[in-house]
């Protein structure tokens, strides 16, 4: 049904400084942004099915979710910032966390895989992105939220590095096997790698399972090439919705030669005012501010 009419709003001065979710740009841009013909965001019966496909196989794949002008706008703005991404190596165990020492270094707890990527920070994204418009709309945290099933209201990261990013991997370089801690994740594919570049993730590793030796003869598993393997090959544009919490995932090195892998990652919150902590935000974007 429509939407009942709202009280006219005053129209912002010169000097005004508006919130990040002002009314005023409620989905702003979105028809230019997504294919809303295609992917009718406020269906019901839409949500669904997505909701469906993404607790059957832990990940949910819609092609061309964003429209071809608004990828090449949000690749060119990024290209124009690559010089400015933080690139860093580090090695890491597959649970981001500190190592055991009551454990020996072959445990899956503690085996050490490497990541090497750069990555341009919310600030370092352009106001006038699609990648800001998408970020921002109203519909897509609801589309979102009803599809994962957040518990409440989807919310940006209080600091301003984290909400919105584009992760850059350049050639040999590749993202370890890992759990993520948030219960979600969702990007926008911009630019596929020439070579390589494969999103892969091993069904069956859900680090929250009540049978904790299961999980890590599972990682044990995945880590030694003994295990399933499923990979996702997104083009430019597509959306993906990935539990990366509930399944150990890479993305594998990038051919020497060719482009490089470009895509955006869409980071909320179910709780308002959170932010990365300060190890964090030094590990990813090499400051705090």
């Amino acid at each position: 049904r429509a939407l009942d009419a709202a009280p006219r709003a005053r129209r912002p001065r010169s000097g005004d400084r508006l919130p990040r979710m002002a009314p005023v740009m409620e989905d702003q841009g979105l028809e230019r942004t997504v294919d809303l013909a295609r992917y009718p965001l406020a269906s019901r019966t839409f949500r669904e099915r997505c909701r469906l496909e993404l607790d059957h196989e832990g990940a949910l794949v819609l092609p061309g979710f964003m429209l071809a002008p608004a990828v090449n706008d949000a690749l060119s703005q990024s290209l124009a910032r690559e010089g400015d991404a933080f690139f860093c190596t580090k090695s890491h165990n597959v649970f981001l966390l500190s190592p055991d020492p009551d454990l020996h270094g072959e445990h899956p707890r503690n085996r050490e895989v490497s990541s090497s990527k750069g990555i341009l920070a919310d600030d370092q994204i352009d106001p006038r992105s699609p990648l800001r418009a998408l970020y921002d709309s109203p519909l897509f945290r609801e589309f979102l939220r009803s599809v994962t099933g957040a518990n409440g209201a989807l919310h940006p990261y209080a600091d301003s590095l984290a909400s919105v990013n584009v992760h850059v991997q350049r050639a040999g370089q590749e993202l370890g096997w890992h759990f993520d801690n948030s219960s979600f994740a969702a990007t926008v594919m911009l630019r596929r790698a020439s070579v390589g570049g494969l999103f892969q993730y091993c069904p069956g590793t859900d680090r929250d399972a009540a049978d904790e030796r299961g999980v890590m003869e599972a990682v044990a598993r995945c880590l030694d090439g003994d295990a399933p393997v499923r990979t996702l090959t997104p083009g430019p544009g597509d959306l993906t919705i990935f539990r990366g919490r509930r399944a150990l995932h890479r993305v594998t090195p990038t051919g020497d030669d060719g482009e490089a892998r470009i895509i955006a990652v869409l980071a909320y919150n179910e709780e308002p005012d959170r932010r990365l902590s300060s190890t964090a935000r030094m590990t990813f974007f090499g400051r705090l501010e």
